[in-house]
C-alpha cells in the first residue's frame, strides 16, 4: 500500500504538506500569480549560485484560486535541530545568510530563518521551503532578521557563553521563547551590544503593549497597516551586516583538546589498537548491508571511513568530529541514555535513522549508560533490539578502573558481573558470539538480534 501523510510543521497557516512514497507533496496559498513568479525567480537565482543549498522542485506551478503547487524528491534522513551540533548550526546560519544576500540583491528575500526550513542530514543544507522566498518589504526582512537571532544568534550565544548545546536549546522549544541574549554575547561593554539589546527590549515591550491592548486599538493599527510599506536596499545590507558581525562573535571555537583526549591518554595502546582492530573487522563485514553507528563516539574511529553516523553527548567531544569529519558524516549530539529510555520517542528513532542503520558500534559506553546514568538493564537490551540486528558491545569487567569508579559516585548497590546479570537479560535479545579479549578488563562481543 502506498503512503500518503499530511505532515504537520509551524510557520505558516496557509500550507498544507502530503508526504508520498519517494516524495513530498507541498500546497501553499498565495495572494496573487506575482508572488507565485518571485517565487520561481528566487529558485533560479539560488539554483544557479550553488544546486546544493537548495532542494529543486520536480515540478511547480499556480492553480486555481493562486494555490503554490510543488513536489520535491524525498531527501534522506531528515534530521531534527533538536540533533545536530553546533558547529552544524553555525554552517547553515552561514549558508542561510548567503541565500538572503544574493535574494535581496534581486528585490527578494527569505521571510523566515529556521533550522526545519532546511535538510540536514548532511553538514551542507539545503532549503527545502520554498514558499518561504518572498518579495523584499520592511515587514518580510523584519520577520527574518528576528527568526535568525531566535534560531541562530540566541542557540550559538548559549552554547558559546554557558557551554549549553544547541541540541538542548531545540529540544527545550526555546527558540519559541523571545529571548534577548544579546547581552551575553560580548564580553565588553560596546556600542554594538548597547544598540543590540536596546532594540531588542523596544521591540519586545512594543509586542507585549501590543498584544494586551483593547480590540479598539488593534482594530485602528489594523485600518492603518500599509502593506506597500518599501525598503531601503542600503539598510537591508547593513543589517545583514549586522548580522554576519553577530555571528562572528558566537562562533563555535575550533577544538584544540576535547574530552577524548583526556579518555585516549587513560588507556594503553595495545587495548586502543585490539579496539580498533575489531571495530574495523565489523564495519567490513556489514558496511555493504546496512548504514553503521557508533553510539558513544569520538576520534578514535577517525580512520575507519564506512560508518555513517556518530553520536555522542558531550558538546566538546561533538563539536570535535563534526571539525574534523567532512559534509557527508552524520555527527548527532544526543543523551543516548535517554533516548533509550523511551522507544515511542522520535529521539529513539534518531539513533538507527529511522531504520537505515541496523548495525551499531558499542564501545566504551555500557558502563556509562547502565551506571552512571541508571539505565535499567533490561530497557537497555529491549530496546537496542528495536533498533539494530546486529550490535559490535564491549563490555568492562568489575575490576575494570573506571567501572569502580562509576558505582563509587553512585553511593548505591550495583551488581556489574556479564555472565550472571547480562547474559541472561541480553540472551532474551541477542544471540551473544565472537569473544574477544581486549584488555585485563576488557572484552568486546557481537551480538545478534534473535529472530521473534
Amino acid at each position: 500500500m502506498s503512503l500518503r501523510k499530511n505532515i504537520y510543521k509551524l510557520g505558516s497557516a496557509s500550507s498544507n504538506i502530503i508526504e508520498l512514497d519517494k516524495t513530498f507533496q507541498k500546497f501553499h496559498q498565495l495572494n496573487s500569480l506575482k508572488e507565485y513568479l518571485n517565487i520561481k525567480n528566487g529558485i533560479e537565482i539560488l539554483s544557479k549560485h550553488s544546486k546544493s543549498i537548495i532542494q529543486l522542485p520536480i515540478s511547480i506551478e499556480l492553480k486555481e484560486n493562486n494555490i503554490l503547487f510543488y513536489e520535491q524528491e524525498k531527501l534522506s534522513p531528515w534530521i531534527e535541530a533538536k540533533w545536530i551540533t553546533g558547529e552544524q548550526l553555525y554552517k547553515l546560519s552561514e549558508t542561510i545568510l548567503l541565500q538572503q544576500e544574493l535574494l535581496v540583491e534581486n528585490e527578494l528575500c527569505l521571510v523566515d530563518a529556521r533550522p526545519s526550513n532546511y535538510w540536514l542530514g548532511s553538514n551542507k543544507a539545503k532549503l527545502v521551503d520554498l514558499a518561504s522566498i518572498k518579495k523584499i518589504s520592511q515587514q518580510n526582512f523584519l520577520s527574518f532578521e528576528r527568526d535568525f537571532k531566535n534560531n541562530f544568534i540566541n542557540p550559538l550565544s548559549l552554547e558559546k557563553d554557558y557551554k549549553i548545546p544547541v541540541s538542548n536549546f531545540f529540544k527545550g522549544d526555546l527558540n519559541a521563547i523571545n529571548l534577548n541574549l544579546s547581552a551575553s554575547v560580548f564580553n565588553l561593554i560596546s556600542l554594538t551590544r548597547f544598540k543590540e539589546v536596546l532594540k531588542n527590549s523596544i521591540i519586545e515591550f512594543t509586542s507585549n503593549k501590543i498584544s494586551s491592548s483593547s480590540p479598539e486599538f488593534i482594530d485602528f493599527l489594523n485600518s492603518h497597516y500599509d502593506k506597500k510599506i518599501g525598503f531601503n536596499i542600503n539598510n537591508v545590507r547593513r543589517s545583514i551586516k549586522n548580522l554576519k558581525n553577530l555571528l562572528k562573535k558566537v562562533k563555535p571555537k575550533k577544538i584544540i583538546k576535547s574530552n577524548w583526549d583526556e579518555y585516549n591518554n587513560f588507556h594503553e595502546e595495545s587495548y586502543t589498537m585490539r579496539k580498533i582492530g575489531s571495530i574495523n573487522d565489523f564495519v567490513k563485514k556489514y558496511k555493504s548491508k546496512t548504514k553503521i553507528v557508533d553510539l558513544g563516539s569520538n576520534l578514535t574511529t577517525k580512520d575507519i571511513n564506512n560508518i555513517d553516523l556518530r553520536i555522542d553527548n558531550d558538546l566538546s567531544v561533538c563539536r570535535q568530529m563534526r571539525q574534523f569529519f567532512d559534509d557527508s558524516k552524520i555527527i548527532l549530539q544526543l543523551n543516548i541514555a535517554d533516548c533509550l529510555c523511551s522507544s515511542d520517542s522520535i529521539d529513539f528513532k534518531a539513533l538507527n535513522l529511522y531504520g537505515n542503520a541496523e548495525a551499531a558500534i558499542m564501545t566504551s559506553i555500557i558502563h556509562h549508560l547502565l551506571i552512571d546514568y541508571g539505565l535499567p538493564i533490561e530497557g537497555f537490551y529491549k530496546n537496542l533490539s528495536k533498533l539494530y540486528t546486529n550490535i559490535l558491545l564491549e563490555f568492562p569487567t568489575s575490576n575494570d578502573p573506571m567501572v569502580n569508579l562509576l558505582i563509587n559516585k553512585r553511593n548505591e548497590s550495583v551488581i556489574w558481573d556479564w555472565e550472571k546479570i547480562h547474559v541472561p537479560t541480553c540472551s532474551k535479545y541477542f544471540e551473544i558470539s565472537n569473544k574477544y579479549q581486549l584488555s585485563n578488563s576488557r572484552f568486546i562481543y557481537e551480538l545478534k538480534r534473535n529472530n521473534i
